[in-house]
């Protein structure tokens, strides 16, 4: 997916989903190329998130010369769709006359080019006119013809797509490997080793083939990564054991399938942990994503229906009722009622909106029933504002990323330097025998991988930031992560950020001595008994705490702003806040010192009269 946004009268910022990275080196190289390329400005390659983002000039380079290039370094590349082209999944198709009726009626529409409906992978593919037509209109037109249009989660898909296949090589690698390792004791078995070479060969050239493309990718280009490690130690193993099995290095040459067999397993465990590592770092964006409402009531001329929450267009009129949530960015046109604003402001109390007021998509009416027109929609909604702030945070890179990228540039080379000279100390200066020393070799090549200094420090802001979102902290550039470490004061600018975020009720005030306390708490609970305002059930925890059950109240009423009103055991009940008791003409002078004691606390106030 892409986002766009002008830095400069000509520069275009792009996101790319980036494919067959191995390590950080990898990230680093695409970085550094996309880099030297004309007309970019910047290029920032996240390995944690597989994502290269880049500022380019389109007056110089394309997005199409960005894409080739990486391809060229041996990379998959997804480019975000371009403005005119939509693609999206389809539920409600059953046949090929499905098929051919939405395409006709997309077709219909003379700012469509192409329509192209599959049936297998319900989906569509639409090519259409921006200035002309937006992604709403489309999506409208085919719940227009019967169908359920749907966003599609390619970037999710993907991810489980990349966990399950690394699960699937695991399984394939512990397999072939594990007999393997039960017979290495058993070489003087000709048979077993037949099997040991028939499994290793099958093993070294399919869930190890990936490391050999990856590594011919990087000395192509003329630098080495992870995947030149691996190759160099699995190969070493397998070939000099190969020869040995064929006697080419003699009678009685050891030989040691069970190496490279294992190291590929133990290289692909730690492959399908890093897969698993990325997809769990990104599940607090996706639990956020999940608050946007799938549905929504939509207000037409002829009635009210409902429909995706994805046709809904700027203009729009739509339905709200109590325990719904908001299904767009919108401006109260009727009615009214209490929005529930803390995944937006983290106020735990629900904030009264009434028509003219603005509302925020993702947020929950709690109760009352109101008209909304919509204003903003799809991705120019706050929470969709949200979210894309955290995938860039989630992409900014660290001092301490900065630093261990350089680290890692360097580290392969480095690391076939001590092998080699690890080789030349155990075999020339302690004098061990050709096959001890080229063992030790093997191991400093293997086990030195520069991957955990790459993927360590993006996965952990990947981590930071998302646990921050569920703590309703936002997050904003992934160095201030790193920056927050040195902080010695902390200025909070909201009250109550740090309580509990539930409300309770801490004082019970009748207004002379001939009221019963127990009396008033049964009628408070007696009267918030059906409503969800959380200062409602806030009276209904204390009452209950107190073994006081609410009673049976009839001729119930709920004012959104106001209160409740109702009967119960001959008396009128009047609960709520200030206006309320003015409406009824209940005098609170008696409670005004109290009141103002109160208020001064910080505490809300409920009232009951009776």
């Amino acid at each position: 997916m892409a986002t766009s946004n002008t830095t400069d009268p000509v520069a275009t910022k792009e996101t790319y989903s980036v494919t067959g990275m191995s390590c950080a080196n990898c990230a680093a190289r695409i970085e550094k190329e996309i880099k030297l390329l004309d007309g970019v400005r910047s290029a920032v390659v996240n390995f944690a998130t597989e994502e290269l983002t880049v500022s380019l000039d389109e007056t110089v380079i394309s997005g199409d010369e960005v894409t080739r290039r990486v391809e060229e370094l041996g990379y998959g590349i997804r480019r975000p769709e371009p403005p005119g082209e939509l693609t999206f999944g389809v539920r409600g198709l059953h046949c090929a006359s499905c098929v051919n009726t939405l395409e006709s009626k997309l077709l219909e529409n003379p700012a469509i080019t192409t329509a192209i409906v599959n049936l297998a992978a319900e989906t569509g593919f639409v090519r259409f006119d921006p200035q002309k037509l937006t992604q709403s209109d489309i999506l409208a037109i085919v719940h227009a013809a019967g169908y359920t249009p749907v966003e599609l989660r390619e970037s999710e898909a993907a991810v489980d797509d990349a966990l399950r296949s690394q699960r699937n090589w695991l399984i394939i690698s512990l397999v072939a490997a594990l007999p393997i390792m039960l017979t290495m004791g058993m070489h003087s078995n000709r048979a077993v080793m037949q099997l040991n070479l028939l499994l290793a060969t099958a093993l070294q050239f399919s869930a190890g083939l990936v490391f050999y493309r990856g590594a011919w990718n990087a000395l192509k280009n003329g630098t080495t990564n992870m995947d030149v490690l691996v190759a160099l130690g699995t190969s070493a193993a397998y070939f000099y054991s190969l020869a040995a099995y064929f006697g080419l290095l003699g009678a009685h040459s050891a030989v040691f399938f069970e190496t490279s067999a294992m190291l590929i397993a133990f290289i692909r465990l730690g492959k399908y942990l890093e897969a698993r590592a990325r997809g769990k770092a990104g599940e607090a964006l996706k639990s956020l994503l999940h608050l946007q409402a799938d549905k929504a009531i939509l207000v037409t001329e002829t009635g009210e229906k409902e429909v995706p929450a994805s046709v809904v267009r700027v203009g729009d009129v739509v339905l709200v009722r109590a325990g719904d949530t908001v299904p767009v960015d919108g401006e109260v046109v009727d009615g009214g009622g209490a929005v529930d604003e803390s995944m937006v402001t983290g106020e735990s109390l629900p904030v009264f909106k009434k028509p003219g007021d603005s509302v925020t998509g993702s947020t929950i009416s709690t109760n009352g029933m109101m008209r909304i027109r919509a204003t903003r929609i799809g991705e120019a909604t706050l929470l969709a504002q949200i979210v894309k702030m955290v995938r860039e945070a989630q992409g900014d890179k660290a001092p301490i990323q900065r630093f261990a990228d350089a680290v890692s540039a360097w580290f392969v080379p480095l690391v076939l330097l001590m092998a080699a000279a690890t080789f030349l100390v155990w075999f020339n200066l302690l004098s061990s025998d050709f096959l001890t020393a080229f063992r030790f070799a093997i191991a400093v090549v293997v086990i030195a991988c520069p991957c955990a200094m790459g993927l360590a420090t993006p996965t952990a802001i990947m981590v930071g930031s998302g646990i921050a979102l569920k703590r309703g902290i936002l997050v904003k550039k992934g160095s201030a992560l790193e920056i927050i470490s040195g902080l010695q004061v902390l200025l909070l600018d909201k009250t109550g950020t740090l309580t509990r975020g539930t409300p309770e009720m801490t004082d019970l005030v009748p207004v002379s001595r001939h009221v019963d306390p127990e009396k008033l708490l049964e009628c408070l609970a007696t009267a918030e008994a059906y409503s969800t305002h959380p200062l409602a059930q806030a009276a209904l925890a204390a009452a209950r705490e107190a073994g006081i059950e609410p009673g049976e109240a009839i001729d119930f009423d709920e004012r959104g702003g106001y209160g409740i009103t109702c009967s119960y055991g001959g008396y009128r009940l009047a609960v709520g806040n200030e206006r309320l008791m003015q409406e009824d003409g209940i005098d609170l002078a008696p409670l005004a010192k109290k009141v103002a004691s109160l208020t001064a606390a910080g505490k809300s106030l409920v009232y009951v009269a009776a």
